[in-house]
């Protein structure tokens, strides 16, 4: 199942767009392609080379995400989701806009075991305050969170996962949705791509983000870093 996920979202990429420029900037690595999509991916070390996506076959540069250096797979996933994260792309799939609104709104969380992958704070307080318990794993723990090596014994026992959709550039994401199987699982983040055959691999929602402010956010994204919400809109499928 391994390159299954990657596979799909590289197949339906187009063969006729090319990647104008590829920007690793302090917290995101952005994509613009010669359509003018904007896609984003959270940045990683590495050892990527930016410069020598420019020019590429959209299809080509996506390979990148197959990459061991994950500065290298941050750069193909932001090709990836420069195609899919459009706003017209999104309207045509008639994905709900959520804005200042939580990837868990709708689901009922009272008695439910949550398990969250990577530590996103907002989200945390808003599912901790509803579910019975959350167990939150990071490969660096901050207090109070779990290893990641605990993945293994306790998102079997997990109703819901919420899982940071870096866990696409690290390579993890096909093996937490195996340990996930019984549970509802969620996708989150700049760095998901909102393509609908995702569903089909044992995904229940995606909530990810558009660029809508494309030429702000490529001049924010190389001179600081921080969240990119500024320039972005949130939408769910």
């Amino acid at each position: 199942m391994k390159n299954s996920i990657y596979e799909e979202l590289i197949d339906g990429l187009p063969e006729d767009l090319y990647v104008d420029e590829v920007c690793c900037g302090v917290s995101w690595i952005s994509a613009r392609l010669s359509s003018g999509g904007v896609g984003t991916a959270a940045g990683f070390d590495g050892k990527c080379d930016c410069a020598s996506f420019s020019g590429e076959e959209i299809r080509k540069a996506a390979l990148a995400v197959y990459s061991d250096d994950q500065r290298t797979a941050a750069a193909g996933m932001s090709v990836i989701n420069a195609y899919y994260n459009s706003p017209s792309r999104l309207s045509a799939l008639g994905a709900a806009v959520s804005c200042e609104t939580f990837c868990t709104d709708g689901l009922a969380l009272e008695g439910k075991t949550v398990g969250m992958i990577g530590h996103m704070s907002r989200t945390a307080a808003a599912v901790k305050s509803a579910a019975e318990r959350l167990w939150i794993f990071e490969l660096n723990p901050r207090d109070g969170d779990l290893d990641a090596s605990e993945e293994e014994a306790l998102l079997p026992k997990c109703d819901l996962v919420i899982v940071t959709a870096s866990a696409l550039i690290n390579h993890t994401l096909p093996r937490i949705l195996e340990l996930s199987s019984q549970a509802d699982v969620i996708l989150l983040g700049p760095t998901a791509p909102m393509c609908p055959l995702l569903l089909n691999f044992g995904i229940s929602r995606i909530n990810g983000m558009v660029v809508t402010k494309p030429d702000e956010f490529i001049a924010w994204n190389r001179r600081q870093g921080g969240s990119p919400m500024t320039f972005c809109t949130s939408y769910i499928i």
